[in-house]
């Protein structure tokens, strides 16, 4: 092998492509893509990172990896979609699906979750648990706040301890236009 040859092999080694098609099998996913005008590589592997798993659409730039310098054994080591939401901030992070829906991990901490346009957050477990901080509301510390800005919709009940919001009985009642007292369980 001459030395252009080798040198031709290793530039071939990394390459830029274009997605063209997505297909699963086996646990595993496959790619189409476009590595120049009518070069095209059926089968390649798309390597993910652990514990993230997505199909990108077909506008995806793709780097590819040809193992030994061989295109015919060719691995997809990035999907890059063009389209993606812009971060708010340097140090900002996020998971988007191509709806518009996105999940920012902010450089300050926080999280954001923003769900495509008119689409619910939606949590499905048979226990949800929501636990916070100390919060100030008004002159009021209250240990764990909730706070919603919106409409609270229950379709069965809610409870406060043992109180039910739908089956409680309130205590003192005085006919007329008295004030009762607290509710009971």
């Amino acid at each position: 092998m001459t030395l252009n040859q080798l040198k031709n092999r290793v530039l071939r080694m990394l390459g830029r492509a274009l997605l063209l098609a997505v297909q699963e099998k086996g646990g595993r996913q496959f790619l189409t893509i476009d590595i120049s005008d009518g070069d095209n590589r059926e089968l390649v592997e798309r390597l993910q990172q652990y514990g993230h798993h997505s199909w990108p659409p077909e506008t995806c730039d793709i780097v590819y990896a040809a193992l030994g310098a061989n295109r015919n054994i060719t691995v997809a080591l990035s999907a890059q979609d063009p389209g993606r939401p812009p971060l708010l901030k340097m140090g900002d992070s996020a998971i988007y699906g191509l709806a518009g829906n996105t999940v920012y991990c902010h450089a300050d901490g926080s999280i954001e979750l923003r769900p495509a346009p008119g689409k619910p957050i939606i949590f499905n477990s048979q226990m949800t648990t929501f636990a916070g901080n100390v919060n100030v509301v008004g002159n009021q510390t209250i240990t764990g706040a909730l706070n919603v800005t919106g409409v609270i919709r229950a379709t069965v009940d809610v409870f406060a301890g043992l109180i039910s919001l739908l089956n409680h009985k309130s205590s003192g009642v005085v006919p007329g236009s008295g004030v009762s007292g607290p509710p009971t369980p």
